[in-house]
């Protein structure tokens, strides 16, 4: 099962909290916010009630956060199969523009083969093209800007 963080904006900045309210308010149990505090939670204060500052509640969780997220370096795009940024099999990235200046790159995965995709802007774009096969593709046309019917209209 994937691996779920409690949202960190559920505590009050301004509340104090204790271990009881606290796996109330993010459905956890008492003992994985024990766990919290051997893992870094600092509380007021280690009396026999554990008391909890919101604003120490919010740091913790979002360091938390932030530890398990890792940026791709460049020139790579991140493989949800294989759970690891990989460079595109053999340097060859296709580029869909979007709006905004931003665009889709669409690449294979060199380790399992499964397609590769990562909603870049152009600055980014930039890494791909200078390590290997760029194909910029057409936009796709829009259905409200056609002057043209469907095919399959009357």
């Amino acid at each position: 099962m994937a691996r779920r963080y409690p949202n960190p904006r559920l505590a009050k900045v301004h509340w104090i909290y204790t271990v009881d309210e606290l796996s109330r308010l993010f459905r956890k149990h008492p003992n994985t916010i024990r766990n919290w505090i051997k893992d870094g939670l600092t509380p007021i204060d280690r009396s026999r009630s554990i008391l909890i500052r919101g604003y120490d509640i919010r740091a913790y969780l979002e360091r938390k956060r932030a530890s398990g997220k890792s940026k791709c370096p460049p020139g790579t795009i991140y493989c949800f199969t294989c759970k690891a940024p990989r460079p595109p099999a053999a340097g060859m990235v296709d580029f869909t523009p979007g709006l905004g200046g931003v665009g889709t790159i669409t690449a294979i995965c060199p380790n399992c083969e499964t397609v590769m995709k990562q909603v870049v802007s152009e600055t980014r774009l930039r890494a791909f093209r200078l390590n290997g096969d760029l194909t910029i593709r057409p936009a796709q046309r829009r259905l409200s800007g056609s002057e043209l019917p469907g095919e399959d209209c009357d």
